[in-house]
């Protein structure tokens, strides 16, 4: 999730000049300069909702980011908690297989 949130953070910016070059031999040159009209023809309508785009991207991008932090943070603590569990299991495995033994030990004392 934290590689997901880098790569949204580096796109949530969109381009609103971006051109798309188109490869036909004909009329590439005329779908270029077609678009380029087009997009300083409507800017004024475009931009607006572009710039709302952009905003809502950004605080996507800083809310995933956010979230793939909380992950990895308890990711750590889960592991980290898991340890102590099984050191306190092994402990307690431990201390109860002694018992007996100390039983039967006093018991060939008495």
């Amino acid at each position: 999730m934290a590689q997901q949130a880098r790569q949204l953070r580096l796109q949530w910016n969109i381009d609103s000049g971006a051109i798309i070059h188109s490869t036909k031999p004909r009329w590439g040159p005329f779908i270029i300069r077609f678009q380029s009209l087009v997009r300083r023809a409507t800017w004024w309508f475009l931009e607006p909702i572009l710039q709302q785009i952009r905003s809502f991207q950004m605080n996507a991008a800083h809310v995933l980011d956010g979230l793939a932090q909380q992950q990895e943070a308890l990711a750590t603590l889960l592991t980290a908690t898991a340890l102590a569990d099984d050191r306190a299991e092994a402990t307690i495995a431990h201390g109860t297989q002694s018992k007996p033994l100390e039983r039967e030990t006093d018991e060939a004392e008495q």
